[in-house]
């Protein structure tokens, strides 16, 4: 009986494991930070901060979640977007 649970647990877990990595966007490679951030990717808030809505790929690491506000990167994607992004 426990084996069944286990068994039944083990392939829940494998299923959902699978399930979210097929989910999220491919990522984007990135050799040149922040030059190669297409505009159309980042998410200029109210607060004037910018999210990165796709996973970023840099030196074989891939980020998700990011968010800046008032650093060389804001700066920048202001000059070079001016209000393109999402």
């Amino acid at each position: 009986m426990s084996l069944n649970r286990l068994a039944a647990s083990l392939g829940t877990v494998v299923f959902l494991a699978a399930f979210s990595v097929a989910a999220q966007p491919p990522a984007i490679n990135v050799e040149t930070w922040p030059d190669d951030v297409p505009c159309d990717v980042l998410k200029k808030n109210p607060d004037g901060s910018y999210e990165v809505t796709v996973p970023i790929t840099r030196f074989f690491v891939t980020h998700t979640g990011m968010k800046y506000k008032n650093t060389r990167e804001t700066r920048y994607w202001d000059q070079k977007c001016k209000g393109t992004g999402k």
